[in-house]
């Protein structure tokens, strides 16, 4: 199998972005490269990163999260570090973070609604900046930078001016998708496990090996064997 992108299910942009490599574009670009992975217990792994072949690589595990994979190999799925620091900013959130709500089974019931301003691009695969509209920039900045840049005016080799770039327009954008996540409603009722096989799996293998499991992950785990068990 070739390389392939995947997308967040909140705003269809990728989990995997390529751009020239310079000090400005990774201040603008790179936070498409950091991902978190949302288990089917509803909570969310470290900050990790895509390979390119739909999975996330944290520091500790390997999560398979392409969604064109059924159900049974699927251990989670990916959204950019980005849009969860948003997420968390948002009061209707909380229903996730008490799980109230499982996150992890509204994000398999939801779609990105179709008039988002960056669904012209999912589906493309290795997705680069070379490949994006000029007016379509700004949707892919971080939502949190802002920032000063002292460069030479033009014409001038001794006046200095400031440039800004910031992400204030891109943040207006994903809060909006936001917010049209967090009022949606699933048809069907929110299922009690969504443990898949491979998720499962992927807990057993980490409590035989006993490695790298953090207080958070043991009490993760815990709770899988309890609700599983019932």
């Amino acid at each position: 199998m070739g390389c392939f992108t995947i997308y967040s299910p909140i705003t269809g942009l990728p989990i995997e972005f390529y751009y020239e490599d310079n000090n400005e574009n990774k201040r603008k670009y790179e936070h498409l490269n950091e991902a978190v992975v949302v288990l089917p217990d509803g909570s969310i792994t470290e900050i990790g990163s895509h390979d390119s072949y739909g999975r996330i690589i944290t520091p500790n595990a390997t999560y398979s999260c392409n969604d064109d994979e059924s159900d049974e190999y699927q251990t989670g799925i990916a959204i950019s570090n980005s849009l969860y620091k948003l997420m968390l900013l948002n009061p209707k959130f909380e229903d996730f973070t008490n799980k109230t709500k499982n996150l992890y089974y509204y994000l398999k019931n939801y779609s990105v609604p179709i008039q988002s301003k960056v669904m012209r691009y999912n589906g493309s695969q290795l997705l680069s900046l070379e490949n994006i509209l000029k007016e379509d920039l700004i949707y892919f900045v971080d939502p949190f930078l802002e920032e000063k840049i002292e460069e030479p005016l033009l014409g001038k080799t001794l006046v200095r001016g400031i440039r800004k770039i910031n992400g204030k327009k891109n943040k207006i954008f994903l809060n909006k998708l936001i917010e049209n996540f967090l009022d949606f409603i699933p048809k069907k009722k929110e299922e009690k496990n969504n443990f898949s096989k491979e998720y499962l799996l992927l807990m057993c293998k980490m409590m035989t090996e006993c490695k790298d499991i953090t207080d958070e992950k043991q009490k993760e785990i815990d709770k899988l064997i309890e609700d599983f068990t019932k």
